[in-house]
Order: structure tokens, then sequence, then C-alpha cells
């Protein structure tokens, strides 16, 4: 009847405002009654020496404040219709972007997570009201308006202009839908050296907002955001265990190769947690324990430094020469003979070469949502024909750049049951890639990648990409906010510093030019100009050699 009333025309259209008026007085000044009598009751709850009147207190208070929020909801409070009022709060909350903002260092404490959580809560037609000021980045993508043409005052009217395009998208029309927005911040001197002019707005797609590619990084320049949308991530189921201690796993042979980096990598990740518990650095508390899974079936001689479980090597003829290809099954192995021992249900899949930089809290937002590093590399969707022969669905290129993780098996921090589920997909799917001359043509040294990602989209579990979980020099060369450090990459510079990518340096540290001999106690210092993650990683592995007990002191072989 009020709907009714509220909606017709004509000339008793004053009187009915009158009437609405009045009643939207008076239950406003309910309200204000209501919420008066909360704020009392709790402050007499809060002078109160027994906890029974606390909790009487203040469930009455929560009582009434409740029920003022239902008159809100009602859009009774100043006799306007509910319509109205719901559109209103709709227009507020999808008028900001979520991924943005600030310095990335919540995400190694944990707040990205909650960020996330807040993001998957939303409606799939919206996006979260969290921030709209960005990061200080140039993301890329798929144009979907060019910046010159589409000029505003701030980074929030760029966020906007994206997010109202989104809104309006059909999927009929010819443009794509934008997801990513960049803004040129520098009022001074503009962006791109000066090529791009402040105010730009570039409107942009991604096909997943959860690995958006960086043209540059820095401040003064570009602000960058994105939106999350349901339809980005997998829903999220609370944890099992509230606590989401996680143990680190990492699987190793007893080459000399192998020992020298696995000694280095449980050395930095025993003082990394140590020191973030001493200090009660966020997300050190869900540190666990340390498994070294040594896959060449026989003990080692650092059974006693590194805690280890020992399981069988595949055979030549499945490996075929790559060694590689018995990480998928030394896993599977290992869960189904000893994670039964240990109490942690989340597992971080780890390698030798890793190096912990910070202490790493358990990422996920929930039970069966892992979290993974992506890698450029990567790309089922480029070979379409070839990647639809190992999934258990038949996809296009451009479905699977959207469904198809690009990620590798580590770093990954995973539920142990969906891990105990993708493993033995895993396994067959690399020694299946391995054995299909195609495939293994194609993906080489990283097919056993290629293997855990089909593996993943065949058991129905999908990961959360995390571009700081990992850095990688020298492509990257600040510490920033990342928690990894891999050093997989030769490090090559001129004695003056210079970068000679492709090119032998003068000055250079490569893990592979100690493949049968570990590296010396002392380095020749790194020159001036080489970028701080690449002095950190030489500083760590000098820290370790030194430090660890029966590290042989042979000088450095050759000329650097």
């Amino acid at each position: 009847m009020r709907s009714k009333t509220m909606t017709n025309g004509g000339g008793g259209s004053s009187s009915r405002g009158r009437n609405r008026d009045q009643r939207g007085a008076s239950l406003k000044a309910c309200v204000g009654i209501l919420c008066l009598v909360g704020i009392v009751l709790v402050m007499v709850s809060r002078s109160t020496n027994t906890l029974s009147a606390i909790s009487e207190a203040e469930l009455a208070a929560v009582k009434a404040l409740e029920e003022a929020e239902k008159l809100a909801e009602m859009g009774l409070l100043a006799g306007g219709d509910r319509d109205s009022d719901v559109a209103s709060r709709k227009s507020f909350e999808t008028a900001a972007t979520g991924g943005g903002g600030g310095g990335g260092s919540n995400s190694a404490n944990g707040d990205a997570a909650g960020q996330q959580q807040q993001q998957v809560s939303s409606s799939s037609s919206s996006v979260s009201n969290n921030q709209c000021n960005g990061k200080e980045a140039e993301y890329n993508g798929d144009l979907v308006a060019w910046g010159t043409q589409n000029m505003v005052d701030s980074a929030e009217e760029c966020c906007q202009r994206c997010q109202r395009q989104a809104h309006n998208h059909k999927d009929t029309d010819q443009a794509l839908k934008c997801n990513t927005w960049v803004f040129c911040s520098n009022k001074k001197e503009g962006c791109n050296n000066g090529k791009s002019k402040f105010g730009e707005c570039w409107l942009k797609n991604n096909e997943r907002v959860d690995h958006v590619g960086v043209m540059s990084r820095g401040p003064d320049s570009w602000l960058s955001g994105h939106f999350v949308t349901a339809d980005d991530v997998a829903p999220v189921v609370p944890f099992s265990d509230d606590t989401r201690v996680y143990r680190t796993i990492t699987t190793a042979d007893d080459r000399v190769y192998n020992t020298w980096q696995m000694r280095v990598h449980y050395y930095q990740w025993k003082k990394v947690k140590e020191q973030g518990l001493k200090d009660g650095t966020p997300g050190a508390e869900h540190i666990g324990g340390f498994t070294r899974i040594l896959h060449n079936g026989r003990s080692d001689a650092h059974m006693d430094e590194i805690p280890t479980d020992v399981v069988d090597p595949l055979p030549s003829h499945t490996t075929k020469g790559f060694v590689v290809l018995s990480r998928p099954n030394a896993i599977r192995m290992w869960l189904e003979n000893f994670s039964w021992k240990y109490p942690e249900k989340y597992l971080l899949m780890s390698e030798p070469d890793h190096l912990f930089l910070r202490p790493l809290p358990n990422l996920m937002v929930g039970e069966h949502s892992p979290v993974a590093f992506p890698f450029f590399y990567i790309n089922p969707e480029k070979t379409p024909d070839l990647s639809n022969k190992f999934i258990n669905k038949q996809l296009t290129a451009r479905e699977m750049k959207r469904k198809i993780d690009p990620i590798g098996s580590s770093p990954v921090i995973i539920a142990k049951d969906d891990l105990s589920l993708i493993a033995p997909l895993w396994h067959n799917i690399s020694v299946a890639i391995k054995h299909d001359p195609e495939a293994d043509k194609t993906w080489g040294w990283v097919l056993e990648m290629y293997g855990y990602t089909f593996a993943a989209f065949n058991a129905g579990v999908r990961h959360t990409l995390h571009k700081e979980f990992m850095a990688q020099p020298p492509w990257d060369k600040e510490i920033h906010d990342f928690i990894i450090l891999h050093y997989t990459y030769g490090c090559d510079y001129t004695k003056d510093g210079d970068f000679t990518p492709g090119k032998v340096g003068q000055w250079r540290f490569d893990k592979r030019r100690f493949s049968s001999r570990y590296p010396p106690k002392t380095y020749p210092p790194a020159p001036v100009k080489v970028p701080p993650l690449t002095k950190k990683l030489i500083e760590i592995i000098m820290e370790a050699a030194n430090a660890i007990p029966g590290w042989p002191d042979d000088p450095l072989d050759g000329p650097m």
C-alpha cells in the first residue's frame, strides 16, 4: 500500500508528501532515541564491574542500533522512497575500484588477502568500494580508450570513467570492457619522459586482472588500478584451520648443484622465520615446519641439518634425462606416504633457489583459494591445439587465457587436500608432455610447469595470482615488497655496473657456474651501480656460506 501511495501522481502528491515527511521526521526521532539508548547502555556497561552486566548492556545497545539500521534500510529515515535510497547507495559502492592503492607492503602483511576477500564478496556486476588512488605503475592491457582523447583531472575520475564504461558495456559493443585504468599524474613533467601529458586517462582491458602486465614503475608518474569482481576469482570457502599455518616443502636431489642451493635455502628460511617471530612481524605466525623432499631414494650427509623425507626417483626411461620430471612424482609420493605425519593443513611449494626476503604470510583468502606467482612464459593460449590435448575440456585460445592459470608449481600456497587432487594429474600430464614429441619440443624446460597448471585446471582448482610473491633478478632490480628472491637467471654487468643482458659480464653471478662445486665463501664486491636486489642475493649466499658448518672454502675458479 505504501509503495502504491508513493508512486501515484496527481493533486494529492503534496498531502502525501507532507504525511511522508511527518512519518519520516517521527521515525528519524525514533531512530535518534534508539541510538541514544544504545549509547547510554554501552556507557553503563563500560562502568560496570561484572561481565554479565557488560554483556546485557552491549546486547541491548546492539539491538537498538540494529533497529535503527533496519529503518534506514527501509528508506524511512527521512521519508524518501527506498528505490532512490538503494540507487544512491549502489552508485556510491560502484564508484570506486579495487586492486590499486599505496605501497605494496600490505601484501606482505597479509592485508592483500583481506582486500581480496572483500572484493570476492562483492557482486559480479560491481567493483570493490575500496580505493581509486591506484598504484605507482603503468599497467598494460588491450586498449579501450586513448588517453590523449580522454583527459581528466584526477586518478579518481579516471578510475570512475573506467567503471562507468564497464557498467554500460554490452556484449555487442565493438570496444572491449574496461577493467584497468592508467592515469598520468605528474603535473610538472608529464609521463613517459614527457611524451605523455598530465591528465591522460588510458582505459584498458585485461583477460585476468590478477595478471596485469606492468610497463613501468616509479613515483610521480603513472597511477594505475583495476577492478576485481566475483567473476575474476574463485568463491571463498572459510579456512578449516583458522591459524592458517602452512608447511614449506622443497624438492631436491643430492647433486652438488642442488645441495648447496638447498642448504642456503633452508638457512635463510630458518633465519627469516626466527627473526619474524622474534620481532612479531605479521605473517610470521603462519610459518610452520619445513621438509626437504629428497627424491633420490637414499639418505645423504645433510639429514641432520635439514628436515628431510626420502622418496624414490623416477626411472630414467620415464624422465628421459629431464630430472625436473621427478618433482611432481616426488610430491605425489610425499603426500601419500609422509604428509599425514605433519599437522599443517596448508603447504608452500618452494624450490632450492628461492631465498626468503621477509616472513611469508599465508596469502590464501580461504580453504580452496591457492595463491601462485604468474610467469610471463606460461602461455597455453599461444598453442591452443596442443594445450587442448592435455586438458579435460576443450577451450578456445581466449578462454585459455582467462581460465588456465599462467603459473608453475612454485611458489604456490595451497591446501593439502587440493594438492592431493592435483598431484597425480600433475605427474601423469607432465610425463605425457615429455613423451609427446611436439609438446616436449614446444615447452621444453618448463614442461613440468605446464603439467601443473593443466592438472590444476582439470582438478577444478583455480589460483589467485600474486606478483609480489617473488622477484627475479636481474630483471627485477629493487627489493620493493617482494617476499621471495628467485635467482634462476644470470646477472651480468660491466666493471662499472652496467647491465649486459645476453653477454657474459665482467662482474657476474650465475648459479650454473657452480654446477659441480660450491660458491666460495668470499665473492668479489659488486660494482656500485649493480641494483640492490642482485647485491642482496650475494649478501644472503655469502652469509649462509660463512655460517653453515663444513662449507668448502675454495677460491673462485677462472676470471670473474
